[in-house]
């Protein structure tokens, strides 16, 4: 085997997939590209459900995390972070859209212990996007089986496939998630952990970037590193081991959750307050929506004049004027996202969006 402990990753964008070694033998052909989303970005449905999943992805990881940082001398982990140029294209289109994901952990990919190609399927409304399997071979563990503190042929088995924004910790925040765990994996199973064809959970899209004047509409933007981690254990069952040590030392957080959950069942003074907590808090964030679009109103009824020609000085204030409203226009947007999700939470009838200002 020519398995060197490194893992190997690359996304292969949708139109180098029939040309590429790695995906022209497994990659389903790329199919015509479809409109570009229509402007206004995601509605505030998807934005929810952006943000559920978003809350999970980070719980899920922090106990993989945790658990696999418990004991590091039990566990070998492959990772590799490579930059994504861009998730989108300038027009809207998801530019990752019938893309693949290759990762393999030796010099050779056809001689290594591990080679995947992951396709990237897109929902039809665009709101989402998943893996399907297009290639997985496994010929042994990462680490050999015969060690002296090797005593099961069975391992643990997870793979984290994570997009991160670029930021100030680290390589950026987690921007997308997936995870999937295998426990009690025989050496005969390595080769059937993922089949050609499997479809993977669906994961939220990012927020769509702001359009920037001027780009060319293929044009990549929102640049994201691309993160694939595999982890196995030396012995079956850590993961069930590492997740119940870390349950025990949460247990006072688990035990306050359960019991809130179970108070606002049985009592309906308790259940009255907690609701009115979300009352209010719809409340605060849909006042907090109309103030913002007070300001958003100012500014509009100050869009400067342009004269025909337009002097460079008129030209300059309205770039000035036409930046804020931008970024006045996005925070008013995510004001009324916030407040529209706490009436959905608080049970109460959305009072509907307030007026929309366009600039021609």
């Amino acid at each position: 085997m020519s398995s060197d402990s490194i893992l190997h990753t690359e996304f292969v964008y949708r139109d180098q997939v029939t040309a590429h070694p790695l995906t022209k033998s497994y990659a389903a052909k790329p199919s015509p590209v479809g409109p570009a989303a229509e402007d206004g970005g995601i509605t505030a449905s998807v934005v929810a459900v952006n943000l559920a999943v978003g809350l999970a992805a980070k719980a899920a990881e922090s106990l993989l995390d945790a658990a696999a940082a418990r004991l590091q001398a039990e566990a070998v982990t492959l990772a590799a972070t490579i930059p994504l140029e861009g998730f989108y294209q300038a027009n809207g289109l998801i530019a990752i859209d019938q893309g693949c994901l290759v990762f393999h952990d030796g010099t050779n990919p056809k001689e290594c212990a591990v080679m995947a190609v992951f396709q990237v399927d897109v929902s039809p409304d665009a709101t989402a996007f998943r893996f399907t399997v297009r290639h997985w071979a496994r010929k042994e563990f990462l680490r050999p089986t015969k060690q002296f503190f090797q005593r099961s042929t069975e391992r643990d088995f997870a793979i984290k496939i994570e997009m991160l924004a670029p930021g100030s910790d680290g390589v950026g925040t987690r921007s997308v998630f997936f995870e999937h765990i295998f426990t009690l994996v025989e050496p005969s199973e390595l080769q059937e952990l993922f089949v050609p064809g499997q479809q993977l959970p669906w994961l939220a899209v990012p927020r769509r970037p702001t359009p920037i004047p001027g780009m060319l509409p293929s044009a990549k933007v929102m640049p994201l590193n691309l993160r694939v981690t595999l982890i196995e254990t030396t012995k079956p069952n850590q993961f069930a081991q590492w997740l119940q040590g870390l349950a025990a030392e949460k247990k006072g957080d688990i035990t306050t959750v359960v019991k809130d959950a179970v108070r606002q069942a049985i009592d309906p003074g308790f259940a009255a307050t907690q609701t009115a907590k979300q009352a209010s808090s719809a409340g605060t964030a849909y006042a907090a929506y109309e103030t913002l679009w007070d300001d958003l109103s100012t500014h509009y009824a100050a869009r400067p004049k342009l004269s025909n020609p337009a002097t460079e000085q008129q030209r300059a204030e309205h770039a000035a004027w036409n930046a804020k409203f931008g970024v006045k226009k996005q925070l008013l947007e995510s004001n009324r996202i916030v407040a529209k999700v706490g009436f959905d939470a608080a049970d109460l009838p959305w009072p509907g969006d307030l007026p929309q200002f366009k600039v021609d």
